[in-house]
């Protein structure tokens, strides 16, 4: 827990900005506060999906030895949820989905060697809940973007799942409060 945008800053440099455990920050002004913090970083805008089917699955997609959800960089000119059925889309293969909605923002830091002056990233990543259109699936995964498969995952068997820190506690959220 920390008590000053310094404080955070100060440990997040210290310990290269790899972080181990989320991180908690206490401040009477959130809004302010974040965004003292985010003035820190080049900021990434990205969106993915959670899609589900009428048999209590979402789609997964393995990568780098890694369960993730499908996601990406918005495009110049795109809106963060046009690029998240975008993404799914060109990260599955699926040819159609739906928003049926926002469902929270997840963030994210990590650095970029070789850039100059400011290499730290703050990637914000905006999920929207899915369905799929189509209820028969031929999964053609993004070989290009090193997805070697995608795949129906029962509900009850993702949570069991290695993924990433934020990703683990979103679903863990969403499966939770059966928001999906």
């Amino acid at each position: 827990m920390f008590n000053s945008i310094s404080d955070l800053n100060t440990y997040l440099k210290f310990n290269n900005y790899i972080l181990t455990s989320n991180i908690t920050l206490h401040s009477n002004n959130p809004v302010k506060s974040f965004k003292s913090f985010e003035s820190h970083f080049i900021i990434i805008q990205a969106a993915g999906g959670i899609v589900k089917n009428n048999l209590n699955e979402i789609i997964m997609i393995y990568k780098n030895k890694t369960w993730d959800l499908p996601k990406g960089k918005v495009e110049p000119n795109e809106s963060v949820k046009q690029t998240a059925i975008r993404e799914v889309c060109e990260e599955t293969g699926l040819q159609s989905v739906s928003v049926i909605d926002c469902v929270c923002s997840t963030f994210h830091i990590y650095k970029i060697k070789n850039m100059r002056n400011n290499n730290v990233i703050l990637k914000k990543t905006t999920w929207f809940l899915m369905k799929n259109q189509n209820p028969i699936v031929d999964f053609s995964p993004q070989i290009e973007e090193g997805i070697e498969l995608v795949t129906w995952v029962p509900l009850h068997s993702v949570l069991s799942k290695k993924t990433y820190s934020s990703l683990d506690e979103m679903l863990r959220h969403l499966v939770l409060c059966h928001k999906v």
